[in-house]
């Protein structure tokens, strides 16, 4: 596919957000502040912040693309979905946010980030020996690639449908890891167990989980990008 290149910094449309610094962070607040790890794992928020100290660093907007810049994830990209609740990226992400889509589509961006050859200039302007780091002046002098907007539409359109299966694949499998502690914790009760396990688990808990777990249906990716509201 033919495609221009061009630094991220110059891509029209596009303003890079520095995440929220750890110092303004507490251990409890008003909106969580949330890597990049800990949104792909769906871990919970050890820290947050205040909205007084959300003028200069806000929350995160559905589609912004969000990349590791500090840590042991570094280069690690997440797009911003509409099924999250409010957070505010932390100091380890810089938010890439696209407020016009003439030049680029915020799920192609992802996805060539994600793609080997991004990973691979990522690699390269990543900067220490313990801890990696991304500045942002090298990350605003990173060359990406830009083909036609249908084909980023297309490229797009595939690794949003991607994200959302494995998302769906992660639910289930907390589920079935949920089914399996409590189908065993019945297994074994006793009062002893009971005791040790918490608070007395119960069959109808058990049956909700099965349903929820069982329910889940391995649907195939669809052909293309999704389709627009109200197009068929």
């Amino acid at each position: 596919m033919s495609a221009s290149q061009k630094k991220l910094g110059a891509i029209e449309g596009v303003e890079l957000v520095r995440g929220m610094p750890t110092t303004r962070t507490a251990k409890t607040g008003d909106v969580p502040v949330l890597s990049v790890a800990a949104l792909r794992n769906g871990d919970a928020p050890r820290r947050f912040v205040g909205r007084a100290e959300m003028i200069t660093v806000g929350a995160a907007l559905v589609n912004d693309v969000l990349l590791a810049v500090e840590g042991g994830t570094v280069g690690e990209c997440f797009v911003v979905h509409e099924d999250l609740a409010e957070f505010v990226p932390s100091q380890q992400a810089a938010t890439l946010r696209v407020l016009s889509t003439e030049e680029v589509e915020p799920w192609y961006l992802g996805a060539w980030l994600s793609s080997a050859e991004g990973q691979q200039r990522l690699g390269v302007i990543a900067r220490g020996s313990t801890i990696q780091r991304i500045a942002f002046g090298d990350l605003e002098g990173l060359d990406v690639r830009i083909p036609q907007l249908t084909e980023q539409r297309r490229i797009g359109g595939r690794y949003r449908a991607f994200n959302e299966s494995i998302r769906a694949h992660r639910a289930v499998a907390a589920e079935l890891e949920e089914l399996q502690r409590v189908e065993f914790a019945l297994a074994f009760s006793g009062e002893e167990m009971q005791q040790e396990s918490g608070p007395t688990l119960n069959q109808a808990a058990l049956r909700r989980l099965k349903a929820r777990a069982t329910s889940f249906s391995d649907e195939r990716l669809p052909d293309g990008p999704p389709k627009e509201e109200g197009k068929r």
